[in-house]
């Protein structure tokens, strides 16, 4: 007679891990300086006025990295078109996760078919020249920089796009600039060799805020770390027509192999956005 034995799933014994993820609210806020800057924050006395600072954010994540462990962790998958003559901090994405988590987000085109949604402040018009490709005048020149090649991108629209006016008592001059890419990594706002990460117990509700510094545009390499001038981008008016353009800034060399446009996209990616509150920085390995 032959017996037979009967083995159970050892599966069902073990804990379930029910615990919910944490909630996630990632918002941004503008500087003071990023609706005028006054002369008197600028080191060669410009005034600056932005009449348009718009820039197209999104792709929040959390995502595990280095010796910690991050659970359930979600993305969005839209873009908010912002702008930064808003005062109030907004909206740019809502994600999960638990444990210890990488923070990602980005600044960059979306293509028109992409989701998106519009803040507050930003008008029909605006939308339509941040998902347009005629902003591209850089792509229609056929002009590329040395940090980013603008001809060969096919998505449509920009990611970061200005428009003001600058004054030194009888100078006047006035700019509109785009920058496609303006993508901060998991590290914006942190040193180079570490990353925005966020400490997550389950269920709670987090809210991180996003500080976008609109003067960062004329904090050049070049210049100490809380130095804004102008001058530079006032050079670039080559036609001396009064009006600076994108095409200006990467046709202006600063030093030898790069142009003002790159050394302006660098401070950008460097500066523009840090994070303020409900987040810090550290290394992959560290505990």
């Amino acid at each position: 007679m032959f017996g037979i034995a009967f083995v159970g799933s050892t599966t069902g014994c073990l804990p379930v891990d029910t615990a919910p993820p944490a909630e996630v609210l990632v918002n941004l806020r503008a500087s003071a300086l990023s609706s005028e800057i006054p002369s008197s924050e600028m080191a060669d006395g410009w005034q600056i006025e932005f009449e348009r600072y718009l820039i197209t954010i999104g792709s929040v994540s959390l995502s595990p990295g280095g010796v910690h462990e991050c659970k359930d962790a979600t993305t969005t998958r839209y873009s908010r078109v912002l702008t930064l003559r808003q005062s109030q901090p907004q909206k740019v994405g809502l994600v999960f996760g638990r444990g210890v988590c990488l923070l990602g987000y980005g600044i960059f085109p979306i293509g028109r078919t992409s989701p998106v949604v519009r803040g507050a402040g930003v008008s029909e018009s605006d939308m339509e020249l941040m998902l347009s490709d005629d902003i591209s005048y850089m792509r229609r020149s056929g002009v590329t920089t040395e940090s980013v090649s603008i001809t060969t991108s096919a998505v449509s629209g920009t990611g970061l796009y200005v428009e003001g006016t600058a004054t030194r008592g009888a100078e006047h001059k006035r700019f509109r600039w785009e920058f496609p890419y303006v993508t901060p990594a998991d590290s914006a706002g942190c040193p180079l060799d570490e990353f925005t990460t966020v400490h997550l117990d389950a269920g709670a509700q987090v809210t991180v805020e996003l500080t976008a510094r609109g003067e960062a545009l004329f904090a050049q390499d070049s210049l100490s770390e809380e130095s804004l001038s102008f001058d530079s981008f006032a050079a670039a008016d080559r036609d001396g027509d009064g009006f600076i353009t994108t095409v200006e800034l990467a046709t202006s060399q600063v030093r030898t192999g790069t142009t003002l446009y790159d050394e302006t996209l660098s401070a950008l990616r460097e500066k523009f956005s840090t994070v303020a509150s409900g987040a810090d920085c550290r290394r992959l390995d560290e505990r």
